[in-house]
């Protein structure tokens, strides 16, 4: 190919090698509008985003995108104690313990099995029943509460608080989390699957 000719092909291959760039890029654009769009729907997706199959590992930019950056975040890291961590601190904390724990060869499983949400104009609350587990492990599902708020800013939801606790003997599942009819508290479900999503329980009026 000669002049003209090696140019327009030149071009339309390169268009060819970026198109499914950019595809991707236009769906996580779109999955990112949906997730921001109302508050549950954002939890849901947190949930998920930090679900991962073996072999893979969260997407920990699509993972910060969800807080402010100035978001508080205090876990029980311990039967006793809590840690306060930014945003920053808790993503690498997260990675840290898949590390540490060798995760990322048998995946992890974070599930909802609740959510009650409260909104008002430009802010929200919600608490998470969910549990968390690491596939192949003999240990079974721990079930925790997580509890969030939330603001709308820019158009979009953001996380901009979170603080969580364990579920124990001592400390059952509070009767807010529980299912319309049921008569004792939830346990942890009795398998470690990833499933094809986390989307909650409607939230209680």
């Amino acid at each position: 190919m000669r002049g003209p000719t090696r140019t327009i092909a030149l071009a339309v291959a390169a268009v060819l090698l970026l198109a499914p760039s950019l595809l991707g890029a236009r769906q996580q654009q779109a999955r990112a509008g949906d997730a921001f769009a109302e508050p549950e729907r954002l939890l849901t997706s947190l949930y998920e985003a930090v679900t991962f199959k073996a072999g893979s590992l969260p997407d920990w930019t699509y993972v910060r995108s969800m807080f402010i950056d100035e978001a508080v975040i205090l876990l029980r890291t311990t039967r006793t104690d809590t840690t306060v961590f930014s945003v920053d601190g808790f993503v690498a904390d997260f990675e840290r313990f898949i590390a540490e724990s060798r995760v990322a060869d048998q995946g992890f499983v974070e599930r909802i099995h609740a959510m009650r949400s409260w909104v008002y104009r430009d802010m929200a609350h919600a608490l998470v029943l969910y549990s968390a587990c690491i596939p192949g492990r003999e240990r079974p599902p721990q079930l925790g509460i997580d509890s969030f708020l939330l603001q709308r800013r820019d158009g979009r939801w953001w996380i901009t608080a979170l603080t969580n606790d364990i579920i124990d003997e001592a400390h059952p599942v509070p009767r807010e989390l529980w299912e319309p009819g049921q008569d004792r508290p939830p346990t942890a479900p009795a398998d470690c699957e990833i499933r094809g999503g986390t989307e909650p329980e409607p939230s209680a009026p």
